[in-house]
């Protein structure tokens, strides 16, 4: 009996091997996915949106190698879309790496050797989108450009600082030992603040003359604080070493205050001695107050009975006459005592015959 129990034992194990190596292989997909050699080529496969994901990736990464290349940009043939190109990656990068901005302005501006429209488009751009939150890291980050292109970049910085901080810009202009950085820094801030309130624009000349630089400085120190006090800015002036920056800041001081009061303007500069400088303070004072007071400006000039000099000034004033009042200035010029020739010119010059050819 007992052997009967293990031959039918026997047989069932062998059975059951059987069916085992007789079941079906699993299906093909399901080996393919266990399968190490199907699942390199199906990792693979490209994705679109994972591709477009990683290509904007690129565009804001601050790689040097980043995408575009600058190099590539500057190869674009259209003048304006190249410009457009290379402003866009400024401001790119001067969101995201500052010090690679400057370093690719200063490539691009040696790479032509000279200051062009690739250089102030790419560093212009930069520089805008800093200077507008942080004037202060524009003034630093310019210091890594190159000569010209550092210039200009300077005249940015300074104006715009200028508007919203004027004790830091000229903290700026006071420790620059570069002079010439300097004196586009100090003639930028200038002409910013002149635009501005008179008084503090003039506190500002006047202690900009106190400065070791200041006769570099002189017209412009005239110009500005002339226009609030002309009898200080004069002493100071007068006492300018002899030479063109002196005459050309006494020309500045007539002009501003020719703006102010032209005729005490005019009797003022009457008195300077004869010379080329003279001439030039005599006509800057005539053009000034043509501006105000065309015909009381034509009069002063017949009245110094210099012909050399009204036949220079006067088509000016009379142009600026007719502009205000045509009829009325006609009628003084036909019936003035300039002479033949000149009466005749200033009117052919603004469309007018002369009065033979009139009648």
């Amino acid at each position: 009996m007992k052997t009967v129990w293990i031959a039918l034992l026997v047989a069932f194990l062998g059975a059951a091997i059987f069916l085992n190596l007789k079941s079906p292989s699993k299906p093909p997909a399901e080996e393919s996915a266990n399968s190490p050699q199907r699942a390199v080529p199906r990792q693979s496969e490209p994705n679109f949106q994972s591709v477009q994901s990683e290509r904007a990736l690129e565009r804001r990464l601050p790689k040097h190698a980043a995408k575009p290349d600058w190099q590539a940009l500057i190869g674009i043939n259209d003048v304006a879309a190249r410009h457009e190109a290379l402003r866009q990656l400024a401001i790119e990068l001067a969101n995201t790496d500052r010090q690679h901005a400057a370093e690719i302005a200063s490539l691009i501006f040696s790479n032509k050797g000279h200051l062009d429209g690739d250089a102030y488009a790419f560093a212009m751009a930069a520089l805008s989108k800093i200077v507008s939150t942080d004037p202060s890291a524009a003034a630093d980050w310019i210091q890594a450009l190159p000569g010209q292109l550092k210039l200009a970049a300077s005249t940015v910085v300074a104006r715009e600082w200028a508007k919203t901080d004027f004790a830091g810009v000229t903290e700026w202009a006071n420790r620059t030992l570069d002079q010439n950085l300097r004196t586009s820094i100090i003639t930028a801030v200038g002409g910013q603040v002149e635009a501005g309130d008179e008084k503090i624009a003039a506190e500002w000349a006047q202690s900009l003359s106190k400065a070791e630089d200041a006769p570099q400085h002189s017209q412009m120190i005239a110009r500005i604080w002339g226009k609030v006090d002309a009898h200080s800015t004069f002493q100071w002036v007068s006492k300018l070493e002899e030479g063109p920056q002196r005459d050309g800041a006494f020309i500045s001081l007539a002009e501003a205050l020719a703006e102010k009061e032209p005729r005490l303007a005019g009797e003022w500069v009457e008195k300077f001695p004869a010379g080329e400088f003279r001439d030039q303070a005599v006509l800057s004072t005539a053009q000034k107050w043509s501006n105000t007071d065309p015909q009381a400006a034509i009069g002063w000039m017949t009245e110094l009975n210099e012909q050399r000099l009204l036949d220079s000034a006067a088509p000016g004033i009379v142009n600026q006459w007719m502009k205000k009042d045509q009829a009325t200035a006609t009628a003084w010029v036909r019936n003035s005592n300039l002479p033949e020739h000149l009466r005749n010119y200033v009117l052919q010059l603004n469309g007018i015959p002369p009065p033979e050819i009139a009648k």
